[in-house]
């Protein structure tokens, strides 16, 4: 079930020295409840809340979003007066953005500074996940992608049957249904589909009476199977003047809110693969006459996709993906460039299965700088596992496959209270003395690239930028091939940056950042006085300057002093990896019920 939010927004209003200040100047501080996934266009704060309204109507405001707006999350639309998303919000990405907006009354030149600080909460479920058993063709472009529709009826019909004979053939209902109140969700290989009518299409009447028999009560509900009669979702028709009440996905979207509508139509299907027609028989039992009778409608259809940059039922969607991401056509999850990581079940030769997460390489992206750097995380992490199990805090390897494709299930969601990501930021931390004593040195620790397993354990992952160092204990930056490495700057010590130098110690100082991002609950490291995303010598002057990440908002101070031991210049000085997880574990709950960090309101 998909959550509220509440997005947190406190408006400053500060006023220029050299300004006249408007007479009802004053302060908010309120919330706005929206949704983590609420759709681009959506209005965030009313600005004419701000001015005078009569003064408003009269005098035009101009206004600009000065700072805080790296991403173009956000933007104003001047004519309403309204701050309004300009493009798909993340918890995960940014759960808070500080916008400056400069408002110039064009009467008298009089300019207000408004701070709006958004806090974005999280959402169950969101954002979607990139499921390749439903993955959708890309169709090419014919300047047509109005007239698209990512499912489409094997034969452009549906037949309806009574008693078990066929006695009538209908156009596909999805198109009928572009133009009218619709609201369709896609995910994880399902769609649910809600459509407000205010007349019913063929055969009218026959509905109708149906609908209107009381035993019946305005409501036709039949449940939907495929070839093998297994459960695939259901198919009801409402009279709304029974007053039934829709289904919580279908509420206060556009099709409950429809004037003028007497008849929903309300579509759930499951399990729809890409790999076969997907053909379902919705039947159930329907009185009409006095006489109840077996009804069935049977629908099938082929998935054909959408043209490159769109998504969703209807293909009306733009995609956000970006750097050659490929874009789901069901929900418009990101695919990356050039892995894809997927949630599985792997049964191994004891003869029982185990979570697993695989790695593969797209195959639109099988270039050779890709497959060698594959192998060498590959190789990486065999010799992690050559002489025994592994470590508990290191991802596990099985094993490689080199024909088919892994099968995903569930996107899963973790814990976010500060005690059990503590609990992950040790086992990090266990995870890097293991590293450590190998002679491994990771280069890229990062909350992205720690997994969690079924059991709340977490696992280093993603050996992709790391390098065996037997040989040296530092890793100096090359060039292979003409190929310019991507690095991960706000994560990197000031010795790499600086020379190029990679060792366990720097490892602590990425993982310092790391676990600040937990912490933060998730924010984006940004560096006061620099941009959210500084080139290589804006990094390493503002690092040179002591500036580093600021204490997150209700971080314990005894945890924020452990993140900054680890940003200490002189690599030598600062943690090792065994001392970071004894000072975490002090500040966890002992037997004796000692602790440091409980009751913090986080």
């Amino acid at each position: 079930m998909t959550s509220w939010i509440f997005c947190a927004v406190l408006l400053l209003p500060i006023l220029l020295p050299s300004s006249q200040a408007l007479p009802d100047a004053t302060i908010w501080d309120e919330h706005v409840q929206i949704r983590e996934d609420v759709s681009v266009g959506s209005t965030v704060k009313h600005l004419q809340d701000f001015v005078n309204a009569s003064e408003e109507k009269r005098t035009p405001w101009s206004v600009n979003i000065t700072r805080g707006n790296e991403f173009g999350r956000f933007e104003v639309d001047v004519e309403n007066l309204t701050v309004i998303v300009a493009a798909p919000l993340d918890y995960e990405f940014n759960p808070r953005c500080n916008l400056t907006l400069e408002l110039t009354n064009t009467g008298d030149n009089t300019v207000w500074y408004v701070n709006l600080a958004i806090l974005v909460m999280d959402v169950s479920g969101y954002p979607p996940y990139y499921n390749k058993r439903c993955e959708t063709p890309v169709l090419p472009d014919d300047g047509k992608a109005d007239d698209k529709i990512v499912l489409s009826s094997a034969n452009g019909l549906y037949d309806v049957a009574l008693k078990g004979e066929i006695i009538h053939q209908y156009p596909d209902i999805l198109p009928d249904f572009r133009e009218e109140a619709v609201d369709a969700i896609m995910e994880n290989c399902s769609l649910r589909l809600c459509v407000a009518l205010t007349e019913l299409n063929y055969d009218p009447e026959a509905y109708r009476m149906a609908l209107e028999v009381p035993e019946n009560r305005g409501r036709i509900e039949c449940q939907c199977r495929d070839r093998q009669f297994r459960s695939k979702g259901k198919f009801v028709l409402l009279d709304t003047s029974f007053k039934d009440m829709l289904p919580e996905w279908a509420q206060g979207g556009r099709c409950d809110m429809a004037e003028g509508a007497r008849y929903v139509v309300l579509f759930e299907g499951n399990e729809i693969w890409s790999t076969s027609s997907w053909q379902i028989q919705c039947d159930a039992f329907v009185t009409l006459y006095a006489t109840t009778v077996p009804a069935e409608f049977i629908l099938r259809y082929d998935i054909t996709g959408c043209p490159d940059g769109r998504f969703g039922l209807y293909c009306d969607k733009d995609c956000v993906c970006k750097n050659g991401a490929r874009c789901h056509g069901f929900n418009g999850a990101c695919e990356g460039e050039f892995g894809h990581v997927v949630r599985g079940r792997l049964r191994v030769p004891q003869g029982y299965e185990v979570l697993v997460a695989a790695k593969s390489i797209r195959p639109d992206r099988m270039t050779a700088s890709a497959v060698r750097d594959f192998r060498r995380e590959m190789d990486i992490l065999a010799r992690i596992h050559e002489d025994k199990e592994g470590h508990p805090n290191v991802v596990k390897f099985y094993g490689v496959l080199t024909k088919s494709d892994p099968q995903e299930e569930y996107k899963v969601t973790g814990n976010r209270k500060l005690l059990e990501r503590l609990g992950f930021a040790s086992g990090v931390a266990n995870g890097l003395s293991e590293l450590a004593r190998l002679k491994i040195v990771h280069r890229d620790i990062a909350a992205r690239n720690v997994v969690i397993s079924d059991r709340k354990v977490a696992k280093i992952a993603d050996f992709g930028l790391s390098r065996d160092v037997y040989v040296s204990s530092a890793y100096q930056r090359t060039n292979q091939g003409g190929e310019e490495e991507l690095l991960p700057l706000k994560w990197m010590a000031v010795e790499s940056l600086r020379d190029g130098v990679y060792t366990c110690e720097s490892d602590v100082w990425s993982y310092g950042v790391l676990l600040w991002e937990i912490a933060s609950f998730g924010e984006e490291p940004r560096y006061a006085g620099g941009p959210m995303h500084p080139d290589v010598c804006t990094m390493l002057e503002l690092l040179r300057k002591g500036v580093r990440l600021q204490q997150p908002h209700n971080c314990p101070m005894s945890v924020y002093k452990i993140i900054r031991s680890c940003w200490i210049v002189d690599p030598s000085k600062r943690p090792t990896p065994v001392e970071l997880n004894r000072k975490i574990d002090q500040l966890m709950p002992s037997r004796h019920g000692a602790h440091l960090i409980i009751n913090h309101n986080i």
